[in-house]
Order: structure tokens, then C-alpha cells, then sequence
């Protein structure tokens, strides 16, 4: 998969970064850090898995910020743009020519941000998956909803916007008067946005836990940065991070999805290491199995080996398979080897791979099945995670 960034663009974020920063941060209020870094993004199941960026199919990788486009307001299409695209009327952006729809609908869904700031005089910031897009976290599709705190309410506070080339359908433009202390913004990349934190807390009320435990996942690891050889340190940054998640979803008090927000807020973890370690974790706490242990190291005769899921009690282990793990012969080789060690050790091994994650139901029964019948009988679905 290659995209271009154009010239025009590079030269032209400067511009950008003024215009999106002072006008859409409160008058009088203090700006916010800018935290800078490259381009990531997501989309689901097996599509995934052909099209998703190589950083975030490998291991030990951790989300970063994507570039955002240049948008111009022009009641004209503007001259000097390399790949003009119009949003909607009199609004452009100027995006890199890309091979696939998947990578087309990312940077799209990064210039409405960015539109959306530009446009709406009332906007505070973004929130939601808007916000999380920006920071880079994970998502299950590259196009969602574009979501604006504001600081009036609005006449309508869902507008539909246009299809741009092969994008989806229905896609809304959020505009939501809410709560949200100023110190909860920074800017990121010249866009203020809501922090990581509080970016997480409003996917976990707001999204399905399937999709919200994805961005959950991701702003851990964002903030921890763990090192699966350095457990330890990891784990004291977890602590005291995932104290105030669950603190934040707790003082949102009757705020509708609570119950989903806390059941996502407290399974969250920061040492899943791609978006589908995430739903696969999902689906086995939805169907009621004990908490698995994450990255958990498994010495065998072959070396010592750290599962994506693992349940050391039963010696049931889970491991996640994203097709791009295999770009070499000797990678499904040492992939294979990696299995029979681990099968030596007296560990069952389930594979997992991108369409599995279609199905939850059909995955949760496979994974019932690794274990034993006493646990698999006491298994309940937990509601609350299929919310």
C-alpha cells in the first residue's frame, strides 16, 4: 500500500496548524501542549489485516498522531491544492493519492476533523472517536463519526455529511454541548482535541464495548508504553493510570451506558499490542472466561514465548494471527515452531486470525472449548460487554 504526501501539504501545515489552533480553542482560553507524531490508522476483520498500516500489525508497537491534511474554505475549488478532494460544499482538502479505499476513507475522515474546527464557530475541540482518531488510537473502521464539543447548543445536533468517493454512507457531524474543563484539551498536530484519557472515557459510555475496548487498549498503551521485557515498570504506570480511567468513568456518575463504561474501563489494558488482540479479548470476557493474562512469558524448550492471551491456571493460551505477520517464508516458520514448543510445554493453543472476529458467538464457543468442562459450564456472558 503507498501514499503520497504532496508537496503542497508539507508546505502548508504551518498555515494549517494556525488556522485550526487559535480558531477553534476557546477566546481567552490558554493553549494547549502540541504533541506531534506520523500516521496510523485502522479498519476491521480480514480487510484489516490486507490494508492496515505494517507498524501496527508487528509487536511492541504503540499508536502514534497521523499527519492531518490541508483544508481549505474556499467558495471556489482552490488553486495550488496537489490532489484536491471536496468535502462539501465550499470545502477542500488536499489528499494524498492513495491505492486503496481504506487508506482514501482515513485521510478523509482526518480532513472532515479538520473541516469541522474550521467551519463551526462554536467548537471547543473534538471528542469522542474524532478525538481518538487524531491521537492515533485504534478504531474498528477508518471513517466514523465526526464529533465537536461545543460552546452553544445547536440547532441540530446531528447533521449528515456527504459521500466522498468510495466512503460510507451516513456518516454524522456531532456537535455536543457538554461538560468538558479546558485543561481536558491539548492540540495535537495544530488540532485541540480531548486528551487521551478523557478521550477514552467518552468511547467507553459512548461506543459498543466491542469498539470502545479498541480505543481503551490503545490509550493505555499510548500512556504506558509498556516493555513486555520490562513488565514490571509497565505495570506500576498501569496501576496508577488505570486507577484514574476507572476514577473518570466513576465521577461520570449516572451518565447513560455506565455499566458498559465500567465493564470496558476495567478490563482495559495497555499490553495488547494490536486492535485485534483487543476484540479477541473482548470476546473471550464477554463470553464469561476469567481475565486472561496478556503477554504473559511461557518458557518452553525453544526459547521463551509471550502469548497475546493467556490463562497460565489452565495452560490455555490464545494467540492472535494478523495476516501481515507473515512476510516471509521463515516468519510462518518460526511461527509454527513458536506452536509446537508451546504444545510441548503442555499449553493448548487457539489461533485466531482476522474473520474469526466476525463472529463472536462462534469464537466464544471455540474458546469454551479449550477448556476445561467445569470452566466452561460456570462461563456466563457478561451483559454488560455485549452492550
Amino acid at each position: 500500500m503507498v501514499c503520497e504526501t504532496s508537496a503542497a501539504r508539507k508546505a502548508a501545515r504551518y498555515v494549517r496548524m494556525r488556522g485550526t489552533e487559535y480558531e477553534s480553542v476557546e477566546d481567552g482560553a490558554p493553549q494547549a501542549p502540541v504533541v506531534q507524531g506520523a500516521s496510523t490508522g485502522l479498519e476491521p476483520f480480514a480487510r484489516l489485516a490486507a490494508v492496515a498500516s505494517p507498524s501496527l500489525v508487528g509487536m511492541q508497537t504503540t499508536p502514534c498522531p497521523p499527519d492531518p491534511p490541508v483544508v481549505l474554505v474556499s467558495s471556489r475549488p482552490p488553486r495550488g491544492l496537489v490532489h484536491p478532494v471536496r468535502l462539501r460544499r465550499g470545502v477542500y482538502a488536499d489528499l494524498p493519492a492513495c491505492d486503496d479505499s481504506w487508506r482514501e476513507r482515513h485521510e478523509v475522515s482526518l480532513a472532515r476533523c479538520v473541516a469541522a474546527l474550521r467551519t463551526v464557530p462554536s467548537a471547543r475541540g473534538l471528542s469522542h472517536e474524532s478525538a481518538a482518531l487524531v491521537h492515533g488510537l485504534w478504531l474498528p473502521h477508518p471513517e466514523p463519526d465526526v464529533s465537536l464539543v461545543v460552546t452553544s447548543n445547536p440547532h441540530r445536533s446531528a447533521l449528515v455529511l456527504p459521500v466522498v468517493g468510495t466512503g460510507r454512507a451516513g456518516v454524522l457531524l456531532r456537535r455536543r454541548r457538554v461538560r468538558v474543563p479546558q485543561a481536558r484539551f491539548v492540540t495535537v498536530n495544530g488540532l485541540p482535541v480531548t486528551d487521551i484519557l478523557r478521550t477514552a472515557v467518552d468511547c467507553a459510555f459512548d461506543l459498543p464495548a466491542r469498539d470502545s475496548i479498541m480505543v481503551l487498549d490503545s490509550a493505555l498503551r499510548c500512556l504506558c508504553r509498556p516493555d513486555r521485557r520490562r513488565r514490571a515498570e509497565a505495570e506500576a504506570r498501569f496501576a496508577e493510570l488505570h486507577g484514574q480511567l476507572v476514577d473518570e468513568v466513576a465521577a461520570q456518575g449516572v451518565r447513560a451506558g455506565a455499566r458498559r463504561a465500567r465493564a470496558v474501563a476495567a478490563m482495559a489494558s495497555p499490553f495488547a499490542e494490536s486492535p485485534g488482540e483487543s476484540r479477541t479479548r473482548w470476546i473471550a470476557a464477554a463470553t464469561g472466561l476469567p481475565a486472561a493474562v496478556l503477554q504473559e512469558p511461557v518458557a518452553t524448550a525453544a526459547g521463551v514465548f509471550f502469548p497475546d492471551l493467556a490463562w497460565p491456571r489452565w495452560r490455555v493460551a490464545v494467540e492472535f494471527d494478523g495476516r501481515l505477520k507473515y512476510t516471509e517464508e521463515s516468519d510462518l516458520w518460526a511461527e509454527k515452531r513458536r506452536q509446537d514448543a508451546l504444545t510441548a510445554a503442555g499449553w493448548r493453543l487457539v489461533r485466531v486470525v482476522w474473520e474469526d472476529l466476525g463472529s463472536p458467538a462462534a469464537l466464544g464457543s471455540r474458546l469454551l472449548a479449550a477448556f476445561p468442562d467445569d470452566v466452561a459450564r460456570s462461563s456466563q456472558p457478561v451483559p454488560e460487554l455485549w452492550a
